[in-house]
C-alpha cells in the first residue's frame, strides 16, 4: 500500500497474470529486511528490441478475484518490478476515482503496462513503466459473487538511446 510502505505483499497473491511454477529469486539481506518478494515475470523484453502490444493473458475474473483488485485500488497498491537486476520501476495497480457532486466512486483496474527504457552503449539507465493506457472499470457496486468481468492483460516496450547518461551515474 502505498501509505504504508512497511506493509508489502507478494505480487503474485492478487489474480494476476504469473508463470508457471512461480520461480522466487534469492534476496540480499537488505530486501528481505524491507519484506521484498522478488520473482520472475512473464514479460519478454529484449534488449534494444522494441515490442508492439504484446498479450501477456486474458482472464475472466469472478467475484473474490474483483474484490481482491478492487481492495487493492482503494488502498493504493502499488507493483515494484527491478529492471536488470537493480533497477526499479513502480506503478499502481489501479485508480480510485471520487467525485462528490454528484457522489460517484469509480474503481479502474490498469491492464495494460507501457515499459520505456534508455540505454547508453550496452547498458540501461533508466527505465520507466507507466500503466495508464488502458484500464478497466470493475463494478465496485455490485457485490453478488456470481459477477464476471473479462480482463486481457498487456504491454509494450520501447527503447531509445540517451548517451547524456553513463552508467555510474543511473539512478537506482
Amino acid at each position: 500500500p502505498y501509505f504504508n510502505t512497511h506493509e508489502t505483499y507478494h505480487y503474485y497473491s492478487l489474480p494476476v497474470c504469473h508463470p508457471t511454477p512461480i520461480i522466487s529469486l534469492p534476496l540480499k539481506l537488505g530486501q528481505v529486511l524491507r519484506g521484498d518478494r522478488m520473482a520472475e515475470s512473464q514479460y519478454e523484453i529484449k534488449f534494444r528490441e522494441d515490442i508492439g502490444k504484446t498479450t501477456l493473458c486474458p482472464l475472466t475474473l469472478h467475484g473474490p478475484y474483483i474484490d481482491a483488485f478492487h481492495n487493492a485500488i482503494e488502498e493504493l497498491y502499488y507493483f515494484e518490478m527491478f529492471i536488470g537486476g537493480d533497477l526499479p520501476v513502480r506503478g499502481f495497480v489501479g485508480q480510485l476515482e471520487q467525485r462528490q457532486l454528484p457522489y460517484t466512486h469509480k474503481a479502474f483496474l490498469w491492464t495494460h503496462l507501457h515499459f520505456e527504457f534508455e540505454y547508453n552503449g550496452n547498458q540501461i539507465v533508466h527505465a520507466t513503466v507507466s500503466e495508464k493506457t488502458e484500464e478497466v472499470q470493475l463494478p465496485v457496486d455490485d457485490s453478488s459473487p456470481e459477477r464476471k468481468i473479462d480482463v486481457t492483460f498487456s504491454y509494450y516496450a520501447t527503447w531509445k538511446e540517451n548517451t547524456a547518461i553513463p552508467f555510474k551515474l543511473r539512478h537506482l
